[in-house]
């Protein structure tokens, strides 16, 4: 096995470090544009929550009067089989 040498600027040199200063310097540099996308999806994720929420109350209205006109039908069906009996 060749023998890999390690030098003390290479000691010295930390990758993690590099990249999480890189990375503040990033997000210091674009905080607006950041800010800005961030906010747009959140808008995005609330305006389809809400248009969820309000669909599946008209689907739950649409039931209810559905299920209650078969009831009024079934009850006009019986009343005027009995009217006719």
């Amino acid at each position: 096995m060749a023998r890999v040498k390690i030098t003390k600027k290479d000691l010295k040199e930390d990758q993690i470090r590099n990249f999480g200063n890189k990375a503040y310097a990033y997000i210091k540099e674009n905080q607006k544009r950041i800010t800005i996308g961030l906010a747009i999806v959140c808008v995005i994720l609330i305006g389809f929550k809400l248009y969820s929420v309000q669909r599946k109350s008209r689907i739950q209205e649409s039931n209810i009067l559905f299920s209650r006109q078969q009831t009024c039908s079934k009850w006009d069906f019986l009343q005027k089989t009995r009217n006719n009996a």
